[in-house]
C-alpha cells in the first residue's frame, strides 16, 4: 500500500487508499521546522496499521472489529480520546452487541 504526504494547514497528513476508499489521517507533526522525515516515518506507520484492516470481511463480529479498531488507533489519537473510546466500547457497545 502506498501513500503520499500532504500539507493541510500547518500539519502533515498521510493520504492513501484502503479497500478502494481514500483516507487522510493527521500525522500530528507540524510543517514548521525540519520535520518532513519524521512525518514520512509517521505516514509509513499509519499506512502499516491499515494493512491488516479488511472492512469487506463478512465473518468478523462487530465486537471483534471494535477490539481491533481500538488497538489500531491507540498510538494515533490522544490518550484521553482513546480512553473515552475504550470506555464507550467496553461499557456500552460491546455488552449491547454481545447480547444479540
Amino acid at each position: 500500500m502506498e501513500g503520499s504526504l500532504i500539507i493541510k494547514g500547518n500539519y502533515y497528513y498521510a493520504k492513501f487508499r484502503v479497500n478502494g476508499k481514500q483516507k487522510m489521517i493527521a500525522t500530528k507533526i507540524p510543517v514548521k521546522g525540519n520535520n518532513k522525515r519524521r512525518a514520512i516515518e509517521k505516514m509509513k506507520e499509519i499506512i502499516e496499521s491499515y494493512k491488516d484492516i479488511n472492512l469487506e470481511c463478512d465473518d468478523v463480529l462487530f465486537t471483534d472489529f471494535l477490539d481491533k479498531w481500538l488497538k489500531d488507533i491507540k498510538g494515533i489519537i490522544k490518550p484521553s480520546t482513546w480512553e473515552s473510546y475504550d470506555k464507550t466500547v467496553s461499557g456500552k457497545l460491546k455488552p449491547y452487541f454481545e447480547s444479540k
